[in-house]
């Protein structure tokens, strides 16, 4: 089929071919870099959200817990097993409630709604506090939909 076309087409559609297939390679690459970096983002933003209730858990330990307002979906739990602070969503609350693996950071799939959760142990004098915060991982998933 490409012997009737002259050579110039020849090399011409090659090199198109070719563009192509290192512009394909390339937006896989970048697409995936960009995946990981959301992925990375939302568990950090997920630790951080736990920073503030680690320092006041560790500046004093035997008082309550502050609500941490609206926005931030935490979940704590005291040395005694009682739970002190809870806003997170039902489905996400069971998945940390009934939680025995070693990792740090998670995804749980809540409805439609896939969430980052980050968990943090604070060894204090009243014992060992579990702290669980979890980030929706909805706005990446946007921002992947025009890659």
């Amino acid at each position: 089929m490409f012997s009737r076309f002259t050579i110039r087409t020849r090399i011409t559609l090659g090199s198109v071919i070719i563009a192509a297939i290192i512009f394909a390679i390339a937006l896989v690459a970048a697409r995936s870099q960009v995946v990981s970096i959301l992925e990375s983002a939302n568990g950090t933003l997920a630790e951080d959200d736990l920073a503030y209730y680690v320092d006041e858990i560790v500046a004093a330990p035997t008082n309550l817990i502050d609500d941490s307002g609206k926005g931030l979906l935490i979940y704590i739990r005291s040395p005694k097993g009682v739970v002190e602070l809870n806003t997170l969503p039902t489905g996400i609350q069971n998945s940390v409630e009934n939680y025995s693996g070693s990792a740090q950071r998670f995804d749980v799939i809540d409805g439609a709604t896939t969430f980052a959760v980050a968990q943090r142990i604070v060894s204090t004098s009243a014992g060992d506090w579990t702290l669980w915060a979890a980030r929706s991982t909805a706005a990446g998933n946007l921002a992947l939909r025009g890659l």
